[in-house]
C-alpha cells in the first residue's frame, strides 16, 4: 500500500496544529510548516488528478502505484502530450515492476499458483513481443479473479462498487475501467486501438489490438484489482468470523473465496 497518498488528508490537521504551537512559541518554523501543508494536500490530490488526466485512456491511481511515477507522467503529459506521457508508462512497465506488483498478488487468498504461472507466461509473451498472447490471458486473469471474489466479471454492470476508502475504487478509477473496458464493439476493424476492449479483442471484432501499449494496460488493470480484492476478502472474513461489519447487500462472495475463508476458519 502507498503510504504517502493512503489518508494523507490526516496529516494536515496535525501539520496546522504544529504551525499554531510553532508561532505561539516563536519557533520561526512557520514558512518550513506552511510548505509542508501545501506538499500533504498537493500528495493527497495527486490521485485524482491522475485519474482525471489518464483514467480514460486506462491508466488508474491506486494505492499501489507509486508516487514519482505519478507525478512524472503528469509532467510529461503537461510538457509532451498524452502520447509521450503514455510511452513513459509503458517504458516503467519492466522486469522490476512486473516482479514487485505481481508478487503482492500473493496476498490475496484466490490468487493461486495456477494464477500466477498463468500471468509469468503472459509477461514472457509481453517481453517478447506476443501481444496477441498476451493481452487475451491477462484480460482473462482479471475476470477470474473478480468471479473467484465478488462472484461478478470485471466487464459487468456496476461490477466494481463507487467508494471513497480506497484510491482505486473512486468513481474515476476502477469503476471507470470498468465501464469503459465493457464498452460493446459491434463492427469489426483492422483499426489499431490503444484501450482494452474486452469484448471487441476476446470475440474477435477488434483485429489490430496487438501492441505494447493495450497489453501493458492489461498488466496495470489487473494489478490495479489487488486492494480492492483485499478489502471485500477482509470483509467476508470478518462477516464470516462473527465479527459486527456493516452489510453490504451488493456483494456476494465468489465460491473459491466463500470456501478458503471456511476452511481457515476451521483450521
Amino acid at each position: 500500500m502507498n503510504p504517502a497518498t493512503q489518508d494523507n488528508h490526516h496529516n494536515e490537521p496535525s501539520l496546522e496544529t504544529l504551525l499554531i504551537v510553532s508561532g505561539y512559541l516563536n519557533l520561526g518554523l512557520d514558512e518550513t510548516i506552511k510548505e509542508l501543508i501545501r506538499q500533504s494536500k498537493n500528495l493527497g490530490a495527486l490521485p485524482y488528478k491522475f485519474n482525471e488526466l489518464f483514467s480514460n485512456q486506462g491508466w488508474i491511481a491506486t494505492e499501489d502505484l507509486s508516487v514519482p511515477l505519478m507525478e512524472k507522467a503528469i509532467q510529461i503529459l503537461n510538457n509532451n502530450g498524452l502520447a509521450e506521457a503514455e510511452l513513459f508508462m509503458c517504458n516503467s512497465f519492466n522486469d522490476d515492476y512486473f516482479d514487485l506488483h505481481s508478487s503482492r498478488m500473493n496476498a490475496i487468498w484466490v490468487w493461486d499458483n495456477n494464477r500466477s504461472r498463468l500471468l509469468n507466461l503472459a509477461y514472457i509473451d509481453h517481453k517478447e513481443g506476443r501481444y496477441h498472447a498476451s493481452i487475451p490471458v491477462v484480460l482473462a486473469q482479471v475476470d477470474g479473479l473478480m468471479y473467484d471474489i465478488s462472484n461478478k466479471s470485471f466487464y459487468s454492470d456496476k461490477a466494481i462498487q463507487e467508494s471513497n476508502d480506497l484510491i482505486s475504487t473512486q468513481s474515476t478509477g476502477l469503476p471507470r475501467l470498468s465501464k469503459k473496458s465493457a464498452k460493446p464493439r459491434n463492427k469489426t476493424s483492422a483499426r489499431k486501438i490503444d484501450f482494452p476492449y474486452r469484448h471487441g479483442i476476446l470475440h474477435g471484432r477488434e483485429l489490430s489490438y496487438d501492441n505494447n501499449i493495450v497489453s501493458t494496460k492489461c498488466f496495470f488493470i489487473l494489478f490495479a484489482l489487488r486492494t480492492w480484492a483485499l478489502k471485500w476478502q477482509q470483509y467476508e472474513f470478518d462477516k464470516q468470523s462473527g465479527k459486527n461489519v456493516e452489510k453490504n447487500e451488493n456483494f456476494k462472495p465468489g465460491d473459491m473465496l466463500a470456501k478458503i475463508i471456511k476452511e481457515k476458519l476451521s483450521d
